[in-house]
């Protein structure tokens, strides 16, 4: 259960502090949280003065306990994203996402699926992230051994949703090349007591993973602006038959959708080096 917590922002330096004493030669923000525990889980926020986005906190220590804090504006970036969808379905708007109306409902249901495909499209910039992995072991803590081709498997972390580079190299073609330091594949692997993991199985004796992770719901605010624009239109196409819109409506949504993709897609990539993997239109999955 969400507890109300005072927290102070320092505005210079974006730490969270406990309210017990107000420091001297800083600007200090006062702001009313919800600390959560740190899951894919959210909780709406009331009487919180939102200063700016720089000034927003995703993850923060309060009161030495490691939380998950929303801020309005974050939240207002989930429900942004569920009223666009709405208004393109032509259905009302909600005034936060834990109504119980039928439309938050449905939305609620499909989001979590809808997520993980939208992120798993593209690199996006703001779901990316770095790890170094382990080994997959065997309960007796012996090394887990993949196919004959690969000597290592690394399993990969909790938050995983598509794998971009593994010591910097991007997935090759097996059938290219079969072996060598920096080639790399995904399989899911058993140990000794039946224990299944996904794993990066390559010959390499170090594994540093760049990929995509599952935000959670107060992080979608990391996403662009643009990204949320196109992941509401996105929704909207996803959620057409739930709706019982028709062939020719649903198809309306879709191309609004990709072509706001498009955009999104080229904005983000212009940021840095992405990877768009072909025939990815995952969002388009019919339920």
């Amino acid at each position: 259960m969400a507890t109300m917590t005072r927290a102070r922002y320092n505005a210079q330096t974006s730490v969270p502090q406990a309210s017990s004493a107000v420091g001297v030669g800083s600007v200090e923000l006062f702001q009313d949280v919800l600390a959560a525990p740190a899951s894919n889980s959210y909780a709406a926020l009331s009487s919180l003065d939102v200063v700016s986005r720089a000034e927003v906190l995703v993850k923060a220590e309060l009161l030495g306990e490691k939380c998950l804090v929303m801020t309005l504006e974050e939240y207002l970036s989930l429900l942004d994203i569920y009223n666009v969808a709405f208004t393109q379905l032509g259905v009302p708007n909600i005034n936060q996402t834990t109504d119980t109306v039928s439309q938050a409902l449905i939305a609620n249901n499909n989001w979590p699926l809808f997520k993980e495909q939208f992120l798993n499209d593209h690199s996006w910039n703001g779901a990316k992230k770095t790890a170094a992995l382990s080994n997959f072991l065997n309960s007796d803590d012996t090394v887990v051994t993949p196919a004959a081709r690969w000597r290592h498997a690394y399993k990969v972390p909790d938050d995983y949703v598509r794998g971009l580079r593994l010591n910097g190299e991007e997935m090759r073609p097996v059938s290219k090349h079969m072996s060598g330091t920096g080639l790399w594949e995904e399989e899911i692997l058993t140990n000794d007591i039946g224990t299944h993991a996904r794993c990066i199985v390559t010959n390499s004796t170090t594994a540093s993973l760049e990929y995509t992770f599952l935000l959670c719901d107060a992080e979608i605010s990391l996403l662009t602006g643009l990204t949320r624009y196109a992941m509401s239109l996105s929704f909207a196409a996803f959620l057409s038959s739930k709706f019982g819109k028709p062939a020719s409506e649903k198809a309306q949504l879709e191309a609004l959708a990709e072509e706001a993709l498009r955009k999104a897609r080229r904005a983000d990539s212009s940021i840095g080096s992405n990877l768009t993997p072909p025939n990815m239109n995952l969002i388009w999955a019919r339920m």
